[in-house]
């Protein structure tokens, strides 16, 4: 697969992320229900770990696992980048609970592809 099939493969994940980014710098800050916040955390940083390891996917089990191995901890770098951002948008507060709920989301999301991967070369999926 040529470089740019590589990167194009990895579009969606951007603009996702764009989109995650653009939302947090904005001083809207909607009403905290209940743990609602952090489910809400978790799954856009486990939809941003789907599209990235996914758009990893070449080859093998093995080696998008490694591939996992590098880009859940700059994920999880983004994540906490994020929430000291927010610190300084009025109306929003970095917080280490919402970091929690990011990391959760980022393993699950990568977990879940790396799992389907394995699943379908194992001939698991017929």
């Amino acid at each position: 697969m040529s470089v740019r099939n590589q990167l194009l493969r990895l579009v969606p994940a951007v603009l996702w992320l764009g989109i995650m980014l653009t939302l947090s710098s904005l001083s809207l800050k909607a009403p905290a229900l209940a743990g609602w916040d952090k489910l809400a955390h978790m799954l856009e940083y486990l939809v941003l770990s789907l599209l990235v390891v996914a758009g990893l996917h070449q080859g093998g089990a093995r080696r998008l696992f490694l591939r996992a191995l590098v880009a859940v901890p700059i994920m999880a770098l983004v994540a906490a980048a994020d929430e000291l951002h927010q610190r300084w948008i009025p109306g929003r507060g970095g917080d280490v609970l919402d970091f929690v709920a990011d990391a959760v989301g980022i393993v699950l999301g990568a977990g879940l592809v790396l799992v389907v991967v394995w699943w379908r070369g194992r001939g698991g999926d017929g």
